[in-house]
């Protein structure tokens, strides 16, 4: 059986635009660093703004939703305790310099079900980088 680690670790740019759908996750536990910028934060209803170096603890089943507060592009890389997640966020997401081709609403909910994941309203939970 080949080792996994214990936790996962992505990276993403959001642009000036860019936001996140309010979403859960069902088992998986999220924290998010600012690396670079300012990012607003909604947990369960209540808004926090997260400069650079700001860590946010996310305990799996509160609802979540990310969106850039800054005038630049904000780097955040993302945590997840579940090995295997990054399964998940591939299927909504693209390489750095590929066009982002979205995903069936049948692909969607079959990844949705796969990450156990539910989203307050209709909507990707990552919006890619478009330019």
């Amino acid at each position: 059986m080949p080792f996994r680690p214990a936790s996962l670790l992505l990276a993403a740019l959001l642009t000036l635009l860019a936001q996140s759908q309010t979403h859960k996750h069902l088992h998986e536990d999220e924290v998010i660093f600012v690396h670079k910028g300012a990012v607003r934060v909604t947990l369960n209803d209540r808004l926090y703004e997260a400069g650079t170096g700001a860590t946010v603890f996310i305990p799996h089943g509160n609802w979540i939703g990310v969106e850039n507060a800054s005038t630049e592009t904000a780097t955040i890389l993302f945590f997840f305790n579940k090995p295997a997640f990054e399964n998940c966020l591939r299927a909504v997401s693209s390489r750095p310099g590929e066009k982002f081709s979205a995903p069936s609403a049948e692909r969607m909910k079959a990844v949705r079900e796969e990450c156990h994941e539910v989203m307050r309203n209709s909507g990707f939970s990552i919006i890619p980088d478009v330019n």
